[in-house]
């Protein structure tokens, strides 16, 4: 049994893929407040290098609590439409999700990739003083708004309180020969040492 105990480790070693949470853009409150009830949008980067999925999105309000109203929409290229007209057909469309828990949780499916940038928008009206903000020195991240009767515009200079997350998802590691060579040793191992225990 501790052959078998060991062949099903070793199994089990190969076949893992590390998958962790990760903050992957954020700006936390820096003064900064939404002085009128707007639609809101947000570009951000995600530095680095490597595949994400699970992504959420939230805005944050001054004190730092999630906050996320309407249906979120995640797209690859800045959208200056109306609110109203956000759909899967709009231009750069990635994927979106309902607000739930003032989180906007995205289908598994849909992967980030570090060294990019992403755009938000939501489709619902945030209340006057709801959402943080700042000022920043930066292109990115970067605020977009829109008034009940207007479209998307860029705000250069400052930017929402926000964060997204998303998991990394690891690389498959193929296992070298003497790998295969070692498992099927230890195969052959606990065969025999099965079939003794049988016959004895």
């Amino acid at each position: 049994m501790r052959y078998l105990r060991t062949f099903s480790l070793a199994l089990l070693g190969l076949s893992c893929h590390a998958m962790y949470a990760d903050t992957l853009a954020s700006y936390a409150p820096a003064g900064y407040t939404n002085l009128a009830p707007n639609y809101l949008g947000e570009a951000f980067a995600i530095s680095g290098t490597g595949t994400f999925n699970n992504i959420t999105f939230n805005f944050l309000t001054q004190t730092g609590a999630n906050y996320a109203i309407g249906t979120g929409f995640l797209l690859s290229q800045a959208y200056t439409g109306a609110p109203g007209t956000l759909s899967s057909a709009t231009a750069g469309y990635l994927g979106s999700a309902a607000a739930s828990g003032n989180v906007y949780t995205f289908a598994n499916s849909l992967m980030l990739t570090g060294g990019s940038t992403y755009y938000f928008y939501e489709n619902a009206v945030a209340p006057t003083n709801s959402i943080g903000g700042g000022p920043t020195t930066t292109a990115l991240p970067q605020t977009y708004y829109a008034t009940s009767t207007g479209n998307f515009i860029a705000q250069p200079g400052s930017s929402d309180a926000f964060r997204a997350t998303g998991s990394a998802v690891a690389t498959s590691v193929t296992p070298e020969p003497s790998s295969f060579i070692l498992l099927a040793t230890g195969t052959l191992v606990a065969a025999g040492t099965l079939r003794r225990r049988l016959l004895a």
